[in-house]
């Protein structure tokens, strides 16, 4: 046969050949959108995500000083969410604001909710575990989340992790430098106790007066480099 006659005999069948194509690929490529955007619509249907979207317009002194916990990025982790387990989610922890932020679609990067605190029973970033105290604490003590950091028979210790934020100028440009602080709560005798000095801690136990005061003697520089260790190796010591 030859094909140039057969061209130019049948034009007609070479455009609708084509036409097909290019159709066929434009409907394919459709429906692969409109399948991120169910996704992304589904995601964003659950309850735990009818808080508000995550916005943060801080300029920090430096990359590294940020107002969420650990690492400013999102961590695998899991939820309880009234009651309900949500698992396999990217979370990072605002411990200025103390609200735990959601990714619900890793592909739209760029929508970051505010889970509504009140309605999170607790949460893990990777092999932390958090605790929402608010409805147990004294007023005195912060409410909000909490990392358990140690659980035995007895006692269980509590750590809240904070930061506070402080404006700067640099360059005649207004920064922001966070600080970061924390407090420790203990939970013995049915009762959730603030513990900050050693009076804090004879309250608590108040039958280990003379263990604690040696304690606090033999343990002075642990103390004052890291209380949450200290506190941590003397509740470890108990029976």
């Amino acid at each position: 046969m030859n094909i140039s006659k057969f061209f130019k005999k049948k034009p007609v069948l070479i455009v609708l050949f084509t036409f097909s194509v290019n159709l066929f690929c434009a409907q394919t490529n459709t429906i692969n959108e409109l399948d991120k955007i169910d996704h992304t619509i589904g995601n964003q249907s659950l309850p735990y995500l009818n808080g508000k979207l995550h916005l943060n317009y801080d300029n920090t002194i430096e990359e590294n000083n940020h107002r969420y916990f650990d690492k400013n990025q999102f961590v695998t982790g899991d939820i309880v969410y009234t009651g309900d387990n949500y698992s396999g989610l990217q979370l990072k922890y605002d411990i200025k604001e103390d609200v735990l932020v959601c990714l619900p679609d890793q592909e739209n990067n760029y929508i970051k909710v505010n889970l509504i605190s009140e309605y999170v029973n607790a949460f893990s970033l990777g092999n932390k575990k958090f605790i929402n105290l608010t409805n147990d604490l004294k007023s005195k003590s912060k409410k909000g989340f909490y990392e358990k950091r140690f659980e035995s028979k007895n006692v269980i210790l509590y750590i809240k992790h904070f930061k506070n934020a402080q404006e700067t100028f640099k360059n005649n440009r207004k920064q922001i430098e966070y600080f970061y602080n924390k407090e420790h709560v203990i939970y013995a005798k049915g009762t959730y106790f603030s513990f900050e000095t050693e009076r804090d801690l004879i309250e608590i136990f108040p039958e280990m007066k003379t263990e604690i005061k040696n304690y606090y003697e033999k343990n002075q520089k642990l103390e004052k480099d890291n209380k949450t260790e200290f506190v941590l190796a003397f509740l470890k010591s108990l029976k």
